[in-house]
């Protein structure tokens, strides 16, 4: 592999590359750290500050320095000593996590020193510690990593990681089991007013929540238990409030209705929807939000048969039954009666294959 080429990129490395730096920064948590300012510094080297990980990635080839880049982080994120050292930031090590993460995806051929299986069992249950600690997906106050740090629609390097470990098969199992052994929807419950409203990434956080259940990446312990803390009556009416709150949601709706449409706690959620805005202290234009309650609880209370946002990216989405299986969803026909038997006859269907898997992780790179 050819050498670096840009000086200033290669003073960037060797600064990140020493012990010391890491362990130098203010206490100022909203403000990035030495160490991280460097971080930032060699992604925006590599145009990887443009994008995010759930976001379109373009592709950029291998050359002498994105191996580089690849080859410092790579160092840093897999010694075992990452994550354990207690003089390090959390949010500095989800800096450079998220930024080995962009450069990786975005890189075409990967280099030699990657395998394809290069996130070990290890480093996956380090990796989702590390994007979970201090509840910082869900705090506005973490610094922002993109060109778009104005609009409501960012991630702080928490949440990106954590919405992109819930779709990356090497880590899927560990952060389910993470959600539900630390009760990971309670700190959601407890925010109010703002903190709620205009924290976009977590609709986007429970939309891939969603989602994830319908792959067979899971084990199926780590799908019943998932299944079961989902559908807890508080965290049932907390998913449903946020995705509501959330305008661009509705196809994550649609799917955690279809999960399980018969579940005995649909009922006590939505009786309280209602009550949702004075609940979690936000306002709404009353008749928008009316609306979508109003639909939303009719499509459930209906037995989930109906044309519900059908209309919408991502809502013909396949659904995981009880045994693990798979239910295509298609266009509705025009009548219920037509639309029940199709599901009847879907439900005695073998379980489907894993060719979604690819599609969890990208482009393939990881």
């Amino acid at each position: 592999m050819a050498p670096l080429t840009n000086s200033r990129l290669c003073s960037l490395l060797t600064v990140a590359g020493s012990p010391s730096i890491q362990k130098t920064y203010g206490r100022i948590l909203s403000l990035d750290s030495l160490f991280g300012g460097v971080i930032r510094s060699i992604g925006t080297c590599m145009a990887v500050d443009s994008f995010q990980l759930h976001d379109e990635i373009p592709s950029f080839k291998l050359d002498g320095n994105r191996y580089g880049v690849l080859k410092l982080l790579y160092t840093l994120i897999s010694n075992n000593e990452f994550g354990g050292d207690a003089s390090v930031r959390s949010q500095d090590l989800r800096i450079t996590l998220m930024v080995f993460l962009r450069v990786l995806n975005s890189t075409s051929p990967r280099p030699r020193f990657l395998p394809e299986d290069w996130c070990t069992p290890i480093m996956a249950a380090n990796f989702v510690r590390i994007a979970f600690q201090d509840e910082a997906w869900t705090s506005r106050d973490e610094p922002l990593h993109s060109r778009d740090d104005a609009t409501f629609d960012h991630f702080s390097a928490a949440a990106e990681l954590v919405h992109y470990f819930l779709r990356f098969p090497p880590v899927m199992n560990e952060t389910f089991s993470r959600f539900v052994s630390g009760r990971l929807l309670d700190p959601i419950a407890n925010l109010r007013g703002g903190d709620l409203y205009f924290h976009r990434a977590l609709s986007m956080v429970l939309d891939a929540f969603i989602a994830g259940l319908e792959s067979d990446v899971l084990k199926p312990e780590t799908f019943q238990q998932s299944i079961a803390y989902l559908f807890e009556p508080k965290n049932l009416f907390t998913v449903c409030a946020v995705l509501l709150m959330q305008n661009k949601a509705p196809s994550a709706l649609r799917r955690l209705a279809l999960l399980r449409p018969d579940n005995p706690a649909w009922r006590e959620c939505l009786k309280k929807l209602d009550t949702f805005p004075a609940h979690f202290e936000v306002e709404y234009s009353s008749t928008r939000l009316s609306h979508a309650i109003w639909d939303f609880q009719t499509f459930v209370e209906g037995g989930c048969v109906g044309v519900y946002r059908i209309n919408m990216p991502g809502c013909q989405t396949p659904r995981r039954d009880h045994d693990g299986s798979y239910r295509p969803e298609n266009t509705p026909p025009r009548t219920k009666l037509w639309l029940r038997l199709w599901n009847q006859f879907w439900l005695h269907r073998g379980r489907s294959t894993s060719a979604e898997v690819a599609m969890f992780s990208g482009n393939g790179q990881v």
